[in-house]
């Protein structure tokens, strides 16, 4: 366990890589799966909604690329002790990534709750709000 000397974060990760790669797979799990079925609903319930399949290749490209960047940064090049998640700079990194990840959640909540609106009052497609 880490125990920070505010005594106010304790973690279970093998090192601060581990804490970087769970956050890393937090914000893509939130931003690959969870968003787009709150946004648009399960893939099987979206009749009549496409997407071009160069979007979908390039998207795919660059996730593989970006995915491959940050593995082996995190698994061959950064070195990070076990003290080091309990520093100050990683904390207070941590905190802020946890604020930036909020911040993100609650404006699409914001997004989609305007999107539910306008569908209640029945508005056109350019009137809506679309992430």
């Amino acid at each position: 366990y880490i125990y920070s000397s505010a005594g106010a974060i304790a973690w279970a990760f093998k090192d601060a890589r581990s804490v970087l790669a769970a956050a890393w797979l937090t914000h893509y799990v939130y931003r690959s799966f969870i968003y787009p079925v709150r946004a648009y609903g399960w893939p099987w319930e979206r009749k009549g909604k496409t997407m071009p399949l160069l979007v979908a290749v390039l998207a795919f490209c660059f996730n593989l690329l970006n995915a491959f960047i940050n593995a082996a940064w995190l698994g061959h090049h950064a070195k990070f002790s076990l003290q080091h998640a309990a520093s100050l700079d990683f904390v207070v990194g941590l905190l802020l990534w946890a604020l930036g990840l909020a911040a993100n959640v609650m404006c699409d909540e914001m997004m989609l709750a305007q999107r539910r609106a306008s569908k209640r009052r029945g508005e056109g497609a350019k009137e809506r709000a679309e992430p």
